[in-house]
């Protein structure tokens, strides 16, 4: 897979509007902590005037737990009394990125604060991303990826009652059909060849036909995914996966 296919952006953090929350410097520090209880927030963007939309220039800082913890404990500290300014991490603290950076290259930048604010071309704030994004985002591209390999490895071991002159049948050059010495050396799109031609060898009572439709949408599927396809795997591709991945699981004769 090339480098420039594997990039995956910031966008992909932004396929659904979200409403920011914003508070102001000069805010009762004990609203924003029942705030961020009742919401479950880690952190919060913190502006000095309150405006319509946001923009990068317009944030001068975050409150978050860690902030409001060593406020805590730096000389007297009365919650109801001191304002978000007094404990908020400055802006120099804050990472910024463009929803259109590589996530690997932000996760770098979010290293010593665990989070970053993304803004788009007019430099308007669009979300804040933490950590906890960032493995969302990981579990949700693994997880395609792991159940196209176990489709995969049922496949194989469907194959597996061929000789490997019959695998060599799949390849389309003498240069791929001397690279196949075993089942573990085939592309997904000459699994569908082999099932077609040798499917009243195979050990499976499964329909041939729906098999290999089902096959036929599992490569494009495949094919996206291994491409990074920035608005990921839609519900439905996902439900055929699974779906796939079952049938030759529960079908396939150990």
């Amino acid at each position: 897979m090339s480098e420039e296919r594997a990039v995956q952006t910031m966008s992909c953090f932004l396929r659904e509007s979200q409403e920011l929350t914003y508070v102001l410097d000069g805010d009762s520090l004990k609203d924003v902590v029942t705030l961020m209880v009742m919401k479950g927030y880690s952190q919060i963007p913190v502006l000095h005037n309150k405006i319509a939309v946001p923009r990068e220039m317009s944030i001068v800082g975050v409150i978050t737990w860690e902030s409001i913890g060593k406020c805590m404990t730096s000389g007297s500290f009365s919650l109801g009394t001191l304002k978000v300014a007094d404990c908020m991490l400055p802006r120099e603290r804050i990472r910024f990125c463009r929803e259109t950076d590589a996530v690997k290259d932000i996760a770098e930048k979010m290293a010593d604060t665990e989070f970053a604010i993304v803004f788009d071309e007019t430099r308007a704030v669009r979300r804040m991303v933490t950590y906890f994004d960032l493995a969302s985002l990981y579990l949700e591209m693994v997880k395609p990826f792991s159940i196209i390999e176990s489709i995969e490895m049922s496949i194989r071991r469907m194959l597996e009652v061929l000789s490997v002159d019959e695998l060599k049948a799949a390849g389309r050059t003498d240069e791929r059909k001397e690279r196949i010495q075993s089942v573990s050396d085939l592309e997904f799109s000459e699994y569908r060849a082999l099932l077609s031609a040798y499917w009243d060898r195979l050990n499976t009572n499964l329909s041939k036909k729906v098999v290999l439709d089902a096959l036929e949408d599992v490569n494009m599927i495949r094919n996206a995914v291994m491409h990074f396809r920035p608005e990921g795997v839609s519900p439905s591709d996902a439900k055929l996966l699974q779906e796939v991945k079952s049938l030759l699981s529960m079908s396939v004769k150990g």
